[in-house]
């Protein structure tokens, strides 16, 4: 998946605007408060345009995006989204899109002026057939599709087996500090083992829960404490995990910055932003997601300045 001959874990840290960066708005060029994205095999994004209820297709090295999903207000009809959080997409360009305040996860296949709803779509409310609100989308294109999502209004996080309509826990129902519940989870990952990490945003933290038994690993941060230290985080969205090495790239929203943690450790470095919350290329102003591209550039969804952030290695 990515360039492994590439070890130096450095990053230029002025970012470079890949999408977005005009201002709030809804122009094909704009984003009004962008969450999730995803960076395909050519480097094109697909980014959720979070309160203009669309998604958003950037190609490679393009100053506009064009709507791929929703764009027709806010809605719940099939050609409509309510506050599209993050998305999956696979190798052919077919989404899945977290239509978060809808409360459903849809599918979008490549080309399509509609969705069709793959998960849950019974309103709001804690029965397994249900969601409340969902910032974390992951689906297993390796196992026929299988849908996990952070269900953070319930505290949990639920899985969805293809064509069913009712959820599995995989993980929490309870809300609290405790390395068994959950205090608003944000985006999800998996790495190479199958093992899954949260961002337990509330709880600023990051949990690693490898499917045995009710109990996660706390892999970063302090559980129920935030901080700006090397150790602690405060209120993290976005986590992403290499699955070359196990690193952790967490994006520290409310720190303003991105911090990885190599395997097996809990104190962090800064590797962008780190700065304070502002516009400048060299600041971010709460971040929501990070990534790598296939080269282990570094993206990142700088969500209150409306933009996409690429970082380039240094190897």
């Amino acid at each position: 998946m990515y360039d492994k001959t590439c070890n130096s874990l450095q990053w230029n840290t002025t970012g470079i605007t890949v999408a977005g960066g005009n201002g709030q708005g809804s122009n094909s060029n704009q984003f009004n408060g962008q969450r999730g994205f995803v960076i395909d095999q050519n480097n094109n994004l697909y980014v959720s345009d979070f309160n203009n209820h669309r998604v958003q297709y950037w190609a490679y090295g393009s100053t506009t995006g064009v709507t791929v999903a929703g764009g027709h207000g806010i809605g719940n009809a099939t050609n409509q989204l309510n506050h599209s959080s993050t998305l999956s997409v696979d190798s052919n360009g077919n989404m899945f899109i977290g239509d978060s305040y809808n409360f459903r996860v849809q599918y979008w296949s490549n080309g399509s002026t509609s969705g069709q709803s793959v998960a849950a779509n019974n309103g709001y409310g804690a029965n397994l057939n249900q969601i409340k609100y969902s910032d974390g989308l992951y689906v297993n294109f390796a196992s026929s599709n299988a849908i996990y999502t952070s269900d953070n209004g319930n505290y949990r996080i639920m899985k969805w087996a293809p064509n069913a309509t009712t959820g599995s826990v995989v993980f929490g129902g309870t809300t609290g500090t405790g390395l068994n519940q959950l205090y608003g989870a944000s985006t999800i990952d998996f790495d190479s083992s199958g093992n899954l990490y949260i961002a337990d945003s509330g709880n600023h933290r990051i949990l690693k829960y490898n499917f045995t038994g009710t109990y996660a690993t706390l892999v970063a941060g302090t559980s129920g404490t935030s901080g700006n230290t090397v150790t602690t985080l405060q209120d993290p969205s976005g986590v992403f995990i290499d699955k070359n090495n196990g690193n952790i790239y967490v994006s520290d929203t409310s720190n303003h910055r991105i911090q990885l943690f190599t395997q097996g450790s809990t104190t962090g470095m800064t590797i962008a932003g780190g700065q304070g919350s502002g516009s400048s290329s060299i600041q971010l102003n709460s971040p929501f997601l990070v990534q790598l591209d296939q080269y282990y550039n570094l993206y990142v969804s700088d969500s209150g300045n409306n933009r996409i952030q690429k970082y380039l290695t240094i190897c």
